[in-house]
């Protein structure tokens, strides 16, 4: 007989959401932030560094020579700033898989945790190295800071071993829409702060503290009595039809997954092609449209803020709409 199905531990599934949505801001920060790199008295006085250098003038008509000292400033190009918002993808592309087998040999809790702490300490790093001087070395933590996005995988099959089929179906519009709600919070957020005289350093230092606040309420949850008493009691479901756990199903059930079969369909590569069309528009929208409202458009900082996350608002209520069938398909 098919065993009673757990509890859904909506907190729970919320507190993952907070934290995916954290770990997306942190990674979009930059994307926001940049347009303010060099703006003078706002936070930006590491944006450069300073080089002094000496040279003897040429003042032979005068029978004097004279030392005269030159003060160059090292600013970033706009490729080197492009660079820094083009590479988190690398990482996170580079951790799918080591994610998926911490996540097999340590547990979901450990491997959400680790993504979390490492998602605040790389953006509250990125100030301090987001100069020409130390480009490389910037370039490498915005590397590692993606390895973090690599968390979404464990998230959905920790989920998913609680959720029903017409279970999963919004709650994974609701997980899939980290990266609209971390627009929703970040960039308004983020265009006040740069206004203030705070500066554009506040932006990464306040959602980096954020963070680690969402790490410290998960591992708290995680680890109370009721959750470990949900946790016990959704085992059985687990083992019996094989979804994704720690630990468990991996011991328990084989799976054979068809993958020549897969790979001929020709709605498999059209879904492919669907996908990385929407996510490659989506990620063009998220990553340069505050550059272009701020830089091109000329719009004030607050406004470019809370327009460029009006996109975000009507993309999640679309796909909220879909999810309910509100939009019925022809």
């Amino acid at each position: 007989d098919k065993p009673p199905q757990p509890a859904i531990p909506y907190k729970f599934i919320f507190i993952v959401l907070v934290g995916m949505t954290s770990i997306s801001a942190n990674g979009l920060t930059t994307s926001f932030t940049i347009t303010q790199f060099h703006e003078y008295g706002n936070g930006s006085d590491t944006d450069f560094y300073k080089l002094y250098d000496y040279e003897d003038s040429d003042s032979s008509h005068h029978g004097i020579g004279r030392n005269i000292t030159l003060l160059r400033r090292n600013f970033l190009s706009n490729a080197e700033k492009a660079s820094l918002i083009m590479v988190v993808p690398i990482g996170a592309i580079l951790s799918f898989f080591p994610l998926a087998s911490c996540y097999k040999k340590f547990g979901f809790s450990r491997t959400f945790v680790f993504c979390l702490v490492l998602s605040s300490i790389t953006s509250a790093t990125l100030p301090l190295v987001s100069n020409a001087q130390l480009y490389s070395l910037a370039i490498i933590v915005r590397i590692i800071q993606g390895v973090s996005f690599g968390a979404f995988l464990p998230v959905i099959a920790k989920v998913g071993s609680y959720l029903s089929i017409e279970d999963f179906t919004m709650t994974t519009v609701l997980l899939f829409s980290y990266l609209q709600f971390s627009a929703l919070l970040l960039f308004p957020l983020a265009g006040i702060l740069c206004f203030t005289n705070l500066g554009w350093h506040a932006v990464h230092y306040f959602f980096a503290g954020w963070t680690l606040f969402v790490t410290f309420v998960f591992i708290v949850y995680h680890y109370s009595e009721g959750f470990q008493r949900t946790l016990r009691q959704g085992r059985l479901f687990e083992i019996f039809y094989g979804t994704m756990a720690e630990h468990c199903s991996s011991s328990i059930l084989t799976f054979h997954l068809p993958y020549l079969s897969i790979y001929q369909d020709l709605s498999f590569w059209g879904t492919m092609v669907g996908a990385f069309g929407y996510f490659t528009a989506m990620q063009m929208s998220l990553q340069y449209i505050p550059l272009f409202l701020n830089k091109v458009v000329s719009l004030s900082i607050i406004t470019t803020g809370f327009l460029s996350a009006l996109p975000r608002l009507l993309g999640f209520s679309i796909s909220v709409a879909a999810a309910l069938k509100v939009l019925p398909l022809p």
